[in-house]
């Protein structure tokens, strides 16, 4: 598992694309879709928490952490949060082992996505 398949699943079920996920911005679904990607590549262990905050936009170790946390906490508390998370588990899952081409969804919206 790598980072790149577990940024292309977030982003097929956010629909936030990459540059924003990378972003500085603080709009609270392109946050979330940034804690979610860090979570899922700590937990698929993608390289250290260092590596991890950098490839999203530069971040320092101690967000990702927070990042983790936070996804953490709300999937305990959230149904939907939880499942949109178990979305993003299946999406990886599948992108890993090749059952998905990102393309096939929409080539067009996707590479837009991807910059």
């Amino acid at each position: 598992m790598d980072i790149i398949h577990i940024t292309e699943a977030v982003i097929l079920n956010t629909g936030i694309p990459l540059a924003a996920i990378k972003s500085n911005s603080r709009k609270r679904e392109i946050v979330q879709a940034r804690q979610i990607a860090m979570y899922f590549c700590r937990e698929y262990n993608c390289g250290s928490l260092l590596q991890i905050g950098l490839y999203f936009g530069g971040r320092d170790h101690s967000t990702v952490i927070h990042a983790c946390q936070t996804v953490t906490d709300h999937s305990q508390i959230e149904r939907p949060y939880r499942r949109r998370l178990e979305e993003i588990g299946i999406l990886i899952e599948n992108l890993e082992s090749k059952l998905i081409d990102p393309y096939s969804f929409s080539q067009l919206q996707l590479t837009s996505y991807l910059e």
